[in-house]
């Protein structure tokens, strides 16, 4: 299984708390786990970037030869390293599986033999204007997390909501995709939207990546609940029948 993946299920499932004096060990789940898109770093970066402790990191396959990717991929010293597949790109993935890609990111309008390939995690980009119908639906198909796609470069109120009602439909993990730095209460809001992991995208200044990573272990590890929708049911109950008028005497 992928290693990225199989860190998003536990994160869904929410790892308990310690017991006793036992030690929280780099084996146990992050509240959040943090990917990131490698667009704007170099290999000489990488070094640095592996220190910050991130959990993934992805590389877009624009541009990308397998050869490349396997280079890139043993200088992240262990770090699950993805492929980007972009919409209008019919590029072999299978090449790049056989060079240690890890998983696979990719919108609704990828090639379908995407979907096919096994040997690798499947995480479809979905946008926020998604119908809820079509968004239940992704719950079907052959995919393991679902990356939220948030447009523009900051993070806003409504895609907070966003994440509320992906948490709501959807029974996969969840990553969300944030091109600048959070505050705490924002990662804590997130956290408690039921969001499984950050997606870093192009334009996040690498400088905060070990904050945001050190405000991340401040959230609480215990168990949570996704939120879940409910269903407006009619009220049951006997209707009040409107009092008969007296009639009036001659």
């Amino acid at each position: 299984m992928s290693k990225f993946i199989e860190k998003l299920q536990q994160s869904l499932r929410g790892s308990a708390p310690p017991i006793g004096f036992r030690k929280v060990t780099e084996t146990e789940s992050s509240p959040l786990l943090v990917a990131v898109n490698l667009a704007d770093f170099n290999r000489k970066e990488l070094k640095q970037l592996v220190t910050t402790g991130i959990d993934a990191a992805a590389l877009s396959v624009r541009e990308l030869d397998p050869a490349t990717f396997e280079q890139w991929n043993g200088s992240l010293d262990g770090i699950p390293l993805g492929l980007m597949v972009e919409d209008d790109n019919n590029v072999e993935v299978k090449e790049f599986i056989k060079r240690g890609c890890d998983f696979l990111v990719f919108g609704l309008k990828a090639p379908f033999e995407v979907i096919d390939q096994e040997k690798a995690g499947k995480i479809v980009r979905v946008e926020t204007s998604l119908e809820s119908g079509l968004l239940r639906s992704v719950n079907d198909l052959p995919v393991d997390a679902v990356l939220i796609a948030t447009p523009g470069t900051v993070f806003t109120v409504e895609h907070l909501l966003a994440c509320y009602r992906f948490a709501a439909l959807i029974s996969k993990p969840l990553l969300v995709a944030i091109r600048s730095p959070l505050t705490a209460e924002s990662i804590k809001s997130l956290h408690q939207a039921g969001v499984n992991g950050l997606f870093l995208d192009t334009g996040f200044p690498s400088g905060a990546i070990s904050d945001l990573k050190k405000a991340i272990q401040s959230l609480p590890r215990t168990q949570r609940k996704r939120p879940s929708a409910v269903p407006l049911l009619p009220k049951i109950g006997t209707e009040t029948q409107p009092e008969a008028e007296e009639e009036e005497e001659d």
